[in-house]
């Protein structure tokens, strides 16, 4: 009976998207890429940021599903909470689909081809950011929805066709006015006139993620030696300091000296609270105002925030936390780079630019 169902659901879905009648529908109105981002801030940047680029590469409009995910995920529950929708197309704005609700756009079991195509997941297998993700473009259906939590690369771009068009979803994005105006007068008090690092550092320990592993999380020291090496460049430079525990930013601010520190006074560290979202949101295009991010390997929340820094550049620090987690990573220097695919092997190809 289930089966049933959902083909018969299915039937009907595709008639009310090919026959006009109820309004303007999606076949009358072009082709749409939906994309759900997914998990934490950084990592439903990086998954829109890819998303844009293959919308553009493909002709398709851009539509972004942005939904709540409580658990230990940030808690906005719409994009708009975080960003101006002038120039973004949220889910509410697709064309109606007929009988295909919402619900039924986003129920993985209905999948009509030729008219929408779905692909839940499917970077949770890490081979199909290098083989699935990238042919996405050439998908004939009239919706592509995806979800995603990482980044990918449209085959028909070379990674130096992709990268300026990667960082540019970050000028194209713009946050709300609170969050813009919150930026401004913190960079024009604090930043103005100096040359400031970002610093950030990512324990693993805050969302129950690696229980137990915290013998694992990025030592200390290694963060004040870089830092320390910085000053001996220019003793005038700060640093901006941002991390996932506070006592880790009086650590930090301690070892370096408290007078070469520049923070964002954090209420909240509460990620399943909208407010502590919208203060991530700010420490992280702080981050993204400074000369380079010392940071910890493989924190999507310092890479992504790298890509709008002056330099572009994030050295790394730290172990390796995951398997795969993006197609890029900063290679020795600092500068962005492919990763290499490592399908089937646990150890992260770009480990060894990280500094232990």
């Amino acid at each position: 009976m289930l089966l049933f169902s959902r083909i018969f659901c299915s039937a009907l879905i595709a008639l009310s998207l090919l026959v006009s009648g109820c309004g303007k529908n999606v076949s009358e109105t072009g082709k749409y890429l939906v994309v759900n981002p997914r998990a934490g801030l950084a990592n439903r940047m990086r998954a829109m940021a890819s998303a844009k680029v293959m919308a553009d590469v493909s002709g398709r409009k851009l539509v972004i599903d942005w939904q709540e995910q409580p658990m230990h995920f940030e808690a906005a529950g719409h994009i708009g909470d975080l960003f101006k929708t002038d120039n973004i197309l949220p889910i509410e704005s697709l064309p109606p689909l007929g009988i295909c609700d919402l619900n039924c756009l986003r129920n993985p079991d209905m999948t009509i081809p030729g008219v929408v195509s779905k692909y839940y997941n499917v970077d949770l297998d890490q081979s199909n950011a290098y083989t699935v993700l990238p042919k996405i473009g050439k998908d004939t259906a009239k919706i592509v929805y995806l979800t995603l939590t990482t980044n990918f690369k449209p085959e028909e771009l070379s990674f130096d066709e992709f990268l300026p068009r990667y960082k540019e979803f970050y000028k194209w994005i713009k946050p709300i006015p609170r969050i813009t105006k919150a930026i401004d007068n913190f960079v024009r008090r604090n930043f103005q006139n100096r040359r400031v690092v970002g610093v950030h550092y990512r324990s693993w320990t805050t969302t129950g993620e690696f229980p137990g592993q915290e013998s694992l999380a990025p030592k200390i020291s290694t963060y004040i030696k870089l830092m320390q090496q910085e000053l001996a460049k220019d003793s005038s430079t700060m640093f901006y300091v941002s991390a996932d525990h506070e006592e880790k930013v009086k650590e930090i601010s301690a070892g370096i000296g408290e007078d070469k520190v520049i923070t964002y006074p954090v209420k909240s560290r509460d990620r399943k609270s909208l407010e502590a979202t919208i203060e991530a949101a700010i420490e992280w295009y702080l981050l993204g105002h400074t000369e380079f991010i010392i940071g910890t390997f493989q924190s999507s929340f310092s890479e992504e925030a790298a890509f709008m820094t002056k330099e572009g550049r994030k050295i790394n620090i730290g172990p390796q936390m995951y398997p795969f987690h993006s197609i890029m990573c900063f290679d020795d220097a600092g500068n962005p780079i492919l990763r290499p695919n490592a399908t089937g092997k646990y150890t992260d190809p770009c480990l060894k630019y990280s500094i232990q």
